[in-house]
């Protein structure tokens, strides 16, 4: 799975906090702004001071279900080195 090439990118600042609110507000809006009725899930991947490295697309299913591929998202965050993810997910029915 390719790395999301997105126009917004989570901010990056220097305080842990607002990094991280940072990262959950963006998540919000990738997952649950467009409102599509199709669950969706998304994952940012940081590092070992939570400073983001880069971000996927993990699935995207119907309006009651939702496959994902483990090995994928693992596989990006091993590419990226990452130490943590935080992951997203929708429930649109």
């Amino acid at each position: 799975m390719a790395i999301a090439a997105l126009n917004h990118r989570p901010v990056i600042c220097d305080k842990p906090e607002t990094r991280l609110g940072a990262m959950i507000e963006y998540l919000r809006a990738v997952v649950l702004a467009p409102d599509e009725g199709w669950e969706r899930c998304h994952a940012i991947f940081v590092d070992a001071q939570r400073c983001y490295l880069g971000d996927a697309a993990c699935g995207m299913g119907s309006r009651g279900a939702l496959s994902l591929r483990m090995r994928a998202i693992f596989a990006d965050a091993l590419r990226l080195d990452a130490r943590g993810m935080i992951l997203a997910h929708n429930h649109p029915s």
